[in-house]
C-alpha cells in the first residue's frame, strides 16, 4: 500500500520495513531542499518524505525503482514511496525545482536515493 494525498503515510510507518526519512523545505535560495540531499535504502525499504512547505510538491523517480513514477506531497503531509524494487543510484526530479549542489557532480547534484541490494553474511563456523 502506497500513501496518497488522501491517505497520509503516517499510519504506514510502523508496518513497513525501516526506511529513510527526508524533510522537504524551502531554502533561502528559493529552491526546494531535501534533508538529507541523498539517502540510501536497501531493496524492500521505503523513502519517506515530510513536507514543511506551504504548497504541494511533486517528486518524480526513475521507472522501476518504486511502484509509482511520481508522488504528490502536500503541505505538512508525510508520504512513503513503498518498497524499493531496483538497486542503483537514482536522481529525483521535483516540481517546483529542487536545489542543485555540485559535490556529487552535475548529474547527481540534486536530491536522490541509492538503493542497495541486501546481502546477509552467515558464519557457519569451522567445518
Amino acid at each position: 500500500m502506497v500513501a496518497t494525498a488522501e491517505e497520509p503515510a503516517t499510519h504506514l510507518l510502523a508496518s513497513r520495513p525501516a526506511g529513510s526519512f527526508h524533510r522537504i523545505s524551502l531554502s533561502d535560495r528559493r529552491c526546494i531542499r531535501f534533508e538529507p540531499q541523498w539517502t540510501s535504502v536497501h531493496l524492500g525499504q521505503s523513502v519517506i518524505w515530510h513536507s514543511d512547505l506551504k504548497t504541494p510538491i511533486r517528486i518524480y523517480v526513475s521507472p522501476g525503482v518504486f511502484d509509482k513514477l511520481s508522488f504528490l506531497v502536500r503541505p505538512g503531509a508525510t508520504v512513503s514511496t513503498g518498497p524499493a524494487h531496483l538497486a542503483g543510484r537514482f536522481s529525483l526530479w521535483t516540481e517546483p525545482s529542487a536545489c542543485q549542489d555540485m559535490p556529487l557532480g552535475v548529474a547527481l547534484g540534486g536530491p536522490g536515493v541509492t538503493v542497495r541490494e541486501t546481502f546477509y553474511a552467515s558464519n557457519s563456523g569451522p567445518r
